[in-house]
């Protein structure tokens, strides 16, 4: 099956298990959303994004959980990259630049995937017509 034809292929899922699905959904776009609109994360963030979609593997299945583990190593490697611009300013010129490109490519990244991730959620949370 290709790309374009999976992504065609929702699950219908229950009233029950959309309710269910729905708080990991919520949970990963605030956590998403608020990375955009701040450029940075915090650890504190991060521990609250990974206690809120810790069941989504089995919830959501594997697809989601391996996916939400992507989303939580991002955020861990902009968490690093922000702590080194906001410990960088005794760097020389070219060292700094490199880790604020290094930072910008990670945030881009979340910028970016704010459609994806919705598209992903839409292949198991597509309610069921009963």
């Amino acid at each position: 099956m290709s790309n374009s034809e999976a992504e065609t292929v929702r699950t219908r899922v229950s009233p029950e298990i959309y309710d269910r699905r729905l708080p990991i959904y919520q949970a990963c776009e605030v956590f998403m959303l608020k990375v955009v609109q701040e450029g940075k994360v915090s650890w504190d963030d991060i521990a609250d994004f990974a206690r809120k979609t810790e069941q989504a593997r089995f919830i959501c299945g594997p697809e989601i959980g391996a996916y939400l583990d992507v989303v939580f190593r991002k955020a861990h490697d902009l968490r690093f990259l922000n702590w080194r611009v906001e410990t960088s300013d005794n760097c020389p010129d070219a060292e700094r630049q490199k880790i604020v490109g290094e930072e910008f490519e990670v945030f881009n990244w979340f910028a970016r995937e704010m459609g994806p991730m919705r598209t992903r959620f839409s292949m198991v949370m597509t309610l069921r017509d009963e």
